[in-house]
């Protein structure tokens, strides 16, 4: 029995056994995030809102609010004789240094809403339901995005939800740090910073 004792601790301990566990990587449950989750724009169209909406459309904002913006994508069919104006507002903001957003613009019971604040979005997107909503949720609340790199992209669905491995940008100088994020229907659980997996000297060109 001593022997037999030796023979499993051994085996245990081998160098085989140590190799495999020096190299989580290679056997990750962590998928790779496809390429589309790097599209915001894209994932928009997998959102189930919060409300029976007659129709909704996801728009691309202008300076002129006198007009409609530019629709990316829509939902449902549009009542005739309805008209959308421009709301402006904060919505997903970017394109520095110049000025962009976006916003929603729905019919709901026959009125005309808008969502222009990432809170807004944050409630017309109901409960996190589908790992788009997930990657949405850590973009607009935690300014966390999915990377081509899978250091900094990949995902993994639990028995709640999802944990995500996703990226802060940092422009000066240019850095990549990996975070985990873990979500479930209500909103982000967790939030854990692992380490910076890319590094330049540079600064970012705005």
């Amino acid at each position: 029995m001593k022997f037999l004792f030796i023979v499993v601790v051994a085996i245990l301990f081998s160098p085989f056994t140590v190799l495999s566990q020096s190299h989580p990587a290679k056997h990750s449950p962590y998928k790779k995030f496809p390429e589309i989750y790097q599209h915001r724009d894209s994932l928009i169209r997998f959102i189930t809102p919060d409300k029976n909406y007659t129709y909704w459309e996801y728009d691309d904002g202008g300076m002129d609010t006198t007009k409609d913006g530019t629709i990316i994508y829509s939902s449902g069919i549009k009542p005739a004789g309805v008209t959308f104006k421009d709301p402006q507002g904060s919505m997903l903001m970017g394109c520095l240094p110049a000025f962009c957003y976006k916003y929603i613009a729905y019919v709901h019971n026959g009125k005309v809403g808008y969502i222009s604040s990432d809170k807004g979005l944050r409630d017309f997107m109901g409960p996190i339901d589908n790992l788009e909503k997930a990657v949405l949720l850590a973009e607009i609340m935690e300014n966390l995005f999915p990377d081509e790199d899978k250091r900094g992209g990949s995902y993994l669905a639990t028995a709640k939800g999802y944990d995500l491995i996703l990226t802060n940008y940092i422009l000066c100088p240019i850095t990549k740090e990996a975070f985990r994020v873990t979500i479930d229907t209500k909103g982000i659980v967790k939030k854990v910073k692992l380490r910076a997996y890319s590094k330049s000297t540079d600064c970012a060109e705005i």
